[in-house]
């Protein structure tokens, strides 16, 4: 499948995806806590403010695709739990551009399960790949329409044409 590319505020952002078979999957939940205190204690005098205690967890998926061509490719999420099971088909989208130096995930589209699961959605894509800034809302308008209907096309494709 061919995916078109687009510009926005002169850059163009180019899309690009691959489907494989689940293998296997790990989800992670590892808590972080934090304990802090404030104050100060001068000449004049001064005051000391109680501990309070800081809780987090912060989730890793990581899972192992086997692709069209064979070989097998890990793919690993911070801050995602998107239901999986092994042997499950699912394609990922991805969207980058020409100086940016990694691409990001926009969306995982489940194809056994017919589930989407957005990833980066226009905002975030707009922030990490293109230096944008808010007062230009029709460019991010015209962005995200363009972003929604882009996604729907590519999961309207994936389930006439699977594979």
């Amino acid at each position: 499948m061919t995916l078109n590319n687009f510009k926005v505020m002169q850059e163009e952002i180019e899309f690009r995806s691959f489907t494989g078979e689940v293998l296997s999957h790990i989800n992670t939940a590892k808590p972080m806590f934090g304990l802090g205190s404030g104050g100060h204690i001068g000449p004049h005098g001064g005051h000391v403010a109680a501990a309070q205690a800081h809780s987090s967890v912060t989730t890793k998926q990581e899972f192992w695709l086997k692709l069209a061509d064979g070989t097998e490719k890990s793919v690993q999420l911070n801050g995602y739990d998107i239901p999986l099971r092994e042997s499950q088909k699912i394609s990922i989208l991805m969207a980058q551009t020409k100086t940016s130096k990694s691409a990001y995930y926009v969306a995982l589209i489940n194809l056994t399960s017919s589930l989407t699961h957005i990833i980066h959605g226009a905002e975030s894509i707009l922030e990490e790949l293109i230096d944008f800034y808010p007062n230009r809302l029709s460019s991010f308008l015209m962005f995200l329409i363009k972003l929604i209907f882009f996604i729907g096309l590519f999961i309207g494709t994936r389930v006439l044409y699977p594979g």
